[in-house]
């Protein structure tokens, strides 16, 4: 095998700023598929301030609408995907397949949320204004993601 050199003119080894950004994002938990309630509770935890980027009343919000969920609808609700969005929301995500669900609670409070069912192309959720509480709409698509 003979060795080849090609000439350039780069002399900046350092690497692109994106792949860096996309490394440092990854060595911490933006979000995070959960086995149990206490997981769920203490990723949630994991996001306040001072090691996370939410204020504690945000945190303690999306822990009470999880609660508030859970009793609702007497523990059918399986555990969502919890993680941070860029516009920096909490988002509570379901993918169950035909049936996909999203809730993004916002520093204000307000909930934007998304549904679609793959089987029939149904769409549903806020559009430019968001819900200050769960509205019969979202009440009902969360039932079609319910367990038996």
């Amino acid at each position: 095998m003979i060795p080849i050199a090609f000439n350039t003119s780069v002399t900046d080894l350092a690497p692109v700023p994106a792949i860096v950004e996309t490394m440092q994002r990854q060595s911490f938990s933006y979000s995070a598929i959960l086995n149990s309630d206490n997981e769920l509770r203490a990723f949630l935890g994991s996001m306040m301030k001072p090691h996370g980027d939410f204020d504690e009343a945000h945190v303690k919000h999306v822990v009470r609408l999880w609660e508030a969920l859970k009793k609702f609808y007497a523990g059918k609700l399986p555990l969502p995907l919890a993680q941070s969005t860029s516009e920096g929301n909490i988002q509570l995500a379901w993918d169950l397949g035909q049936f996909y669900l999203e809730i993004e609670v916002r520093r204000d409070f307000g909930l934007e949320w998304f549904y679609r069912d793959r089987v029939t192309n149904d769409l549903d959720g806020t559009e430019d204004e968001p819900d200050f509480a769960l509205s019969n709409s979202l009440i009902s698509r969360l039932w079609c993601i319910c367990r038996p």
